[in-house]
């Protein structure tokens, strides 16, 4: 039975139309960074382009060859995923060396190969240097697709090597970005965590409202993984920011379950200086945890908890 075309959200069809035009027209960019302040790009986006530059039919991405068919099952030869690792949540240079090899070796199904980075501003100061000779001459059939939630931690002269195309917000303003589809390939801790989002943001009313201190929520919280804490926290926080926006006040019912319409509210009750100072500061937070360094989690967390009511 035929795989039926995977659906699109409005943002992900924009970059697909984009990612198609340039392929029919042979001008694709060796090197391409996807961005957004979330660090959210549908999964199933990156498999359709994947599909596209790797099936072995001319309708591509025809969905029925052999190649279409690992991509969707993840299981192509001829793509290399290079994510985080689970330990450090960094990607060292040893992973960037482990790949380089592969990289001049004929295809395995077709005539090209991928290199996919789930999270390219996790790559360390050597991994990036690693990877910018790589960039600066990439072997003629390889092709490295970038995701990212910002350019700030990435080599400058690495990003020169990247076309950026950024994802904005949809047009509607109402797509959930914690939805579960758009942290498929995230790590288990980082799951779970997320599965906590209703207890998280009311826990963040407790503390605006002044019901639980700093030190106590941070003592509470200490039970998660602090890494994949402070990445929910942070997606949470530029939720916030997309629904400080909003042109008219939504009900529950148009944000979905109760969890998000409350989130709707925190994000009214702080300024939208708060909002964007807390994503610095997350983004800080998440940069010093990959560094191989010993951090007090509680005490790092009641630090950032501590600043919160005062920018309100």
């Amino acid at each position: 039975m035929p795989m039926q075309s995977p659906k699109l959200d409005e943002i992900s069809s924009l970059i697909w139309q984009r990612f198609y035009n340039a392929y029919t027209k042979n001008i694709l960019p060796k090197a391409l960074l996807l961005t957004n302040p979330f660090g959210l790009v549908n999964a199933t986006l990156i498999k359709k382009l994947h599909a596209l530059l790797l099936c072995q039919q001319q309708n591509a991405p025809c969905l029925t060859c052999k190649s279409c068919k690992l991509v969707f099952n993840d299981a192509h030869p001829d793509i290399t995923l290079i994510s985080p690792n689970e330990d450090n949540a960094s990607i060292g240079i040893e992973l960037i060396r482990n790949f380089q090899t592969n990289l001049y070796l004929t295809p395995q199904l077709g005539k090209r190969r991928i290199v996919y980075f789930a999270s390219l501003d996790s790559l360390t100061l050597p991994a990036s240097e690693a990877l910018l000779k790589i960039i600066e001459e990439p072997p003629e059939a390889v092709f490295i697709i970038g995701k990212s939630a910002t350019t700030v931690k990435l080599l400058p002269t690495l990003l020169s090597r990247f076309q950026r195309w950024v994802l904005p917000f949809p047009n509607n303003g109402r797509q959930n970005y914690l939805a579960p589809e758009f942290y498929a390939g995230k790590s288990a801790t980082f799951l779970s965590i997320m599965e906590a989002l209703p207890s998280l943001i009311a826990d963040l009313h407790s503390l605006v409202e002044d019901k639980i201190c700093a030190t106590a929520l941070a003592e509470k919280w200490s039970e998660y993984h602090l890494l994949s804490l402070i990445e929910v926290l942070y997606c949470l926080f530029a939720e916030m920011v997309k629904l400080h926006y909003a042109t008219q006040t939504p009900g529950a019912q148009d944000l979905g379950e109760k969890p998000h319409y409350q989130l709707y509210c925190l994000s009214q009750q702080l300024s939208l200086w708060s909002l964007l100072q807390n994503l610095a500061i997350l983004a800080d937070l998440s940069k010093k945890l990959k560094m191989p360094i010993a951090l007090n989690s509680v005490l790092q967390l009641e630090n950032w908890l501590q600043q919160i009511p005062k920018t309100l």
